[in-house]
């Protein structure tokens, strides 16, 4: 099988019945609309009202559609945290959480690859 293209074995190998991968079902109005009351407060219980998809599938379609879970919301990061991040981040790292409030260890090592800052 060489002489045959990857696209062309996978494409054969569905029609034929012998592979899981499946085409993705598209989301319907109403499963969205059960992730945008449900998703906000059950988390990946939401998926139990949607048995046809995974829980990867429900959280991912959620992110997409710009839901999040009660109590977490996205805050900006202020001019002044992105100083605290290149002033003491390089030095103290993550340990800089003290200095910031609200932000997670997570959140701040993320913040300070994309501001372009790195730990000594």
């Amino acid at each position: 099988m060489e002489d045959r293209k990857r696209k062309s074995v996978i494409n054969r190998a569905m029609q034929l019945g012998v592979t899981s991968k499946k085409a993705a079902k598209k989301w319907s109005k109403e499963e969205e609309d059960i992730i945008r009351e449900f998703y906000p407060k059950e988390l990946n219980q939401t998926v139990l009202r949607l048995p046809s998809r995974s829980k990867v599938s429900v959280s991912s379609r959620a992110r997409i559609l710009g839901v999040r879970p009660t109590g977490e919301s996205k805050i900006d990061w202020t001019p002044q945290e992105d100083e605290i991040i290149k002033q003491y981040y390089p030095q103290e790292g993550c340990s800089i959480v003290k200095r910031l409030e609200n932000r997670t260890k997570n959140a701040i090592v993320n913040r300070a690859s994309r501001i372009g800052i790195r730990k000594i």
